[in-house]
């Protein structure tokens, strides 16, 4: 069974009716291809509400006027929200209890169109609620490897589409992408992308597992 089980989230027999197109559900996909690696997943849709039900208790209602809030409720796509790294975060505490996932975000990100949010995502997922960490970038995350023990890496690209990547042996990484369930392996996270050949950026934004 491949990494990511070739689900796309533009087709609705993988998702909900009725099927909303273009959608947001790309973190929901992206995180259940981890958590089926795992042993934990469950339908992609079912992690992308589980996603949705955080953001929406915890962001939205609560804090309106939030950055995040603002983010969330103007980048809608046929209805449905982004998914935030602390909404990723939750979603996976809510099917795995023993590991910490560390948020990690380099200087381009930092200097993106998402900037803005960076301090507010810190607050949330490095509160008592989550207990995740965060790390700042001097550049790539291929720079730390193999040194470090991550193994799932939801890798954010072009400021709005969550990519999964499993580093599967030293010099081998594969990736899922949701957007037409391709998957495609290189040599560092930044080749397996490239070879999905669809011209993706990395935004300097890595949820690590």
């Amino acid at each position: 069974m491949c990494f990511g089980n070739k689900l796309n989230q533009n087709r609705p027999e993988h998702c909900i009716t009725p099927f909303p197109t273009p959608n947001n559900f790309c973190g929901g996909f992206a995180l259940n291809a981890v958590l089926v690696d795992l042993g934990s997943g469950t339908r992609p849709i079912e992690v992308y509400m589980r996603i949705q039900d955080y953001q929406n208790k915890e962001i939205i209602k609560p804090y309106p006027e939030s950055k995040a809030s603002i983010y969330l409720l103007g980048n809608k796509l046929s209805g449905t929200l982004m998914s935030l790294p602390s909404g990723i975060c939750a979603a996976f505490k809510d099917y795995v209890t023993d590991r910490t996932v560390t948020v990690c975000y380099g200087s381009n990100f930092e200097s993106g169109p998402l900037k803005n949010l960076i301090s507010e995502e810190i607050s949330r997922i490095t509160d008592k609620r989550l207990g995740m960490k965060t790390q700042a970038l001097d550049d790539s995350l291929d720079d730390l490897y193999p040194e470090t023990t991550w193994k799932y890496i939801l890798v954010l690209v072009n400021n709005k589409h969550w990519i999964a990547v499993k580093h599967v042996k030293k010099d081998k990484f594969v990736c899922y992408d949701p957007d037409g369930g391709k998957d495609s392996d290189g040599s560092t996270i930044g080749k397996a992308i490239e070879n999905l050949r669809k011209g993706y950026v990395i935004s300097g934004l890595y949820i690590c597992i």
